[in-house]
């Protein structure tokens, strides 16, 4: 706890509270995010992996924490945020929260969808263009989330590739990643999504991992 106020001192205004847990790190943080409205956790710890994107810490609560978590990567100057939309609701609550986000501290939203040819492109289907249903979704999503003042600086971004690869490559830019913990992914039931789990590991930037059905508190609130 010592070393955890060592690094708080100067953010007088914050109300905080430490304490000292038994138990393994993943399971406790878990435990607390149960009451929690987010999860921050950094991208690698002090386990005995050397060389590992994640740490074994942060991979279990992005799987079993029930509030949205962020994983932080290292300080970035940039003020846009991007959000990976897909059209799934968990990427729509993700779109929500990055928008509030974004009023808030005044950044740039920048929302992001991908798109590719299905492997059965032109043998099963004769009529059907990915491209501009998947525009389409983005610029009604993005006018969702803009129908509030003040004003929201927005842009919708579509980009022919694969989703995680898409994502991490903007992330070089950005100053916060959002993404849902849930996309349209072929396998069901799983606690977190493919792209997800990836931009998580390898994105340049901050990623918050928003959990369906939670709300997590704006980073640029007053609130603790």
């Amino acid at each position: 706890a010592g070393m955890v106020e060592e690094e708080l001192v100067g953010f007088d205004d914050l109300d905080i509270c430490t304490s000292d847990v038994e138990g393994h790190p993943g399971a406790v943080l878990i435990a607390a995010s149960a009451g929690a409205d987010m999860l921050v956790v950094g991208s690698r710890g002090h386990g005995n992996v050397a060389g590992k994107l994640l740490g074994s810490v942060s991979q279990r609560c992005l799987s079993g924490a029930t509030c949205p978590v962020a994983v932080v990567h290292g300080p970035t100057d940039s003020d846009e945020i991007v959000v990976g939309v897909d059209g799934s609701p968990s990427s729509f609550e993700a779109l929500e929260w990055a928008a509030g986000e974004a009023e808030m501290s005044g950044a740039c939203l920048r929302a992001m969808s991908a798109w590719e040819w299905p492997a059965a492109y032109g043998l099963y289907v004769t009529a059907f263009d990915p491209a501009t249903e998947t525009q389409q979704m983005l610029e009604g999503a993005l006018r969702a989330a803009k129908a509030r003042p003040p004003a929201l600086k927005g842009e919708a971004d579509v980009e022919q590739g694969a989703p995680a690869r898409l994502l991490t490559t903007a992330s070089r830019h950005a100053g916060l990643l959002v993404v849902g913990s849930r996309g349209r992914g072929p396998v069901k039931g799983t606690l977190l999504g493919s792209v997800s789990q990836h931009c998580a590991a390898h994105a340049h930037c901050p990623v918050l991992v928003y959990r369906t059905g939670r709300r997590a508190i704006r980073a640029s609130s007053d609130a603790a």
